[in-house]
């Protein structure tokens, strides 16, 4: 029987090698265009800025949960600034995000339901994540037909301007991308503020209420409710709010970001650790957030802050205390004057909110 030619031995050879070569994910893209997209169930399938410090894509944020997210590439853990859908996460299977024929970048969810789109119209429009960590829509001619930087969640990146539409709005809680009730936009005196935001309670606590604008350096005359962060590390304001950031000067990673605690901070990355350091903050106490520990709550430092409740209250789930206290004890109205009582004991309820924070911090100690 005749040898096989060796052409043939060599070609069975390669097939064989190929067919057992672990199938390599796809390269990461820099755009989307008309008919591409980005899949759930790939954790590779991603869009990258040309300088890859930006990643665009799903973000996981519970059990088969999924936010469509971009997020700081280089940073130790995936640093989210921008979320499409921060309320209203998709299913892990089957969801999608595309851009169709018709020039519509279209999120869907796993029976083919719209959640988001950028509703753009045009002929062979394309989505690209840019360097400045903004995601845009472009047209063939390269005009900006909708940019997620027009649309910010809790965080403002460098070269963003801020407008009287802006708003930031923190999230719900420690690592959680839904909405919290902390807010910060220009009012319409023209200043921008933070003020914790509830459908019961609206209540302004940054800059201090109980000083006149003119003394905290604000200005309500200039209407044009402008503000930007430059690539310097400087935030200015169409109000006369300006601060630095403390390692002030180019070639630094940077983030300012309304945290899920009410206070407004400035981030700088640091390249070799990948770890963020705060070089500004609004708040220097953080007692000063209004409804940080909840109704009823009261915030003291102990030496560091914690929240504590008045006496004859207790916290309706301690591992979220923004959500109130219940009174734990029936307390007594006499004509005597205002006491409470426990078994036997009467106590004269606190009348003044230094009496009410001495005799909590008295209880927490």
């Amino acid at each position: 029987m005749r040898n096989p030619p060796l052409s043939t031995i060599l070609i069975s050879l390669f097939l064989f090698f190929l067919l057992h070569l672990p199938l390599a994910s796809a390269a990461p893209r820099t755009s989307l265009t008309s008919h591409s997209f980005l899949s759930v169930e790939d954790d590779s399938d991603i869009l990258i800025s040309q300088d890859k410090s930006f990643a665009c894509g799903f973000y996981e944020v519970g059990t088969n949960a999924f936010t469509f997210s971009i997020w700081f590439l280089n940073s130790k853990n995936k640093t989210v600034v921008w979320t499409a859908n921060r309320d209203n996460p998709v299913n892990g299977h089957g969801s999608r995000v595309a851009m169709r024929k018709d020039g519509n970048l279209v999120l869907t969810d796993y029976d083919d339901t719209v959640i988001w789109s950028t509703n753009t119209s045009s002929a062979q429009a394309q989505g690209r994540l840019i360097d400045t960590g903004n995601l845009v829509v472009m047209d063939p001619d390269g005009k900006i037909l909708w940019q997620s930087f027009d649309y910010p969640t809790d965080t403002l990146l460098p070269s963003q301007i801020f407008s009287r539409n802006s708003r930031l709005i923190s999230g719900a809680a420690n690592g959680l991308l839904s909405s919290g009730h902390y807010k910060f936009y220009f009012d319409s005196s023209n200043v921008l503020m933070l003020i914790y935001d509830t459908p019961e309670l609206a209540s302004i606590y940054w800059p201090d209420p109980g000083h006149a604008m003119w003394k905290d350096g604000r200005s309500t005359y200039n209407s044009s409710r402008y503000a930007v962060l430059d690539d310097m590390g400087q935030f200015v304001s169409s109000d006369n709010l300006t601060f630095k950031a403390s390692d002030f000067g180019p070639g630094i990673r940077r983030r300012l970001t309304l945290d899920y605690d009410g206070n407004l901070r400035l981030y700088s990355l640091n390249e070799l650790t990948k770890m963020w350091s705060i070089s500004w903050i609004a708040l220097s106490s953080i007692c000063l957030v209004h409804s940080l520990c909840g109704r009823n709550g009261i915030c003291v430092y102990t030496p560091t802050a914690q929240c504590t409740c008045p006496p004859g209250f207790e916290v309706n789930d301690p591992s979220d205390w923004s959500k109130g206290r219940f009174a734990k004890w029936t307390v007594h109205a006499k004509h005597s004057g205002m006491r409470w009582k426990l078994g036997n004991v009467t106590q004269k309820l606190p009348s003044t909110m230094e009496e009410v924070i001495q005799a909590s911090m008295a209880a927490y100690s």
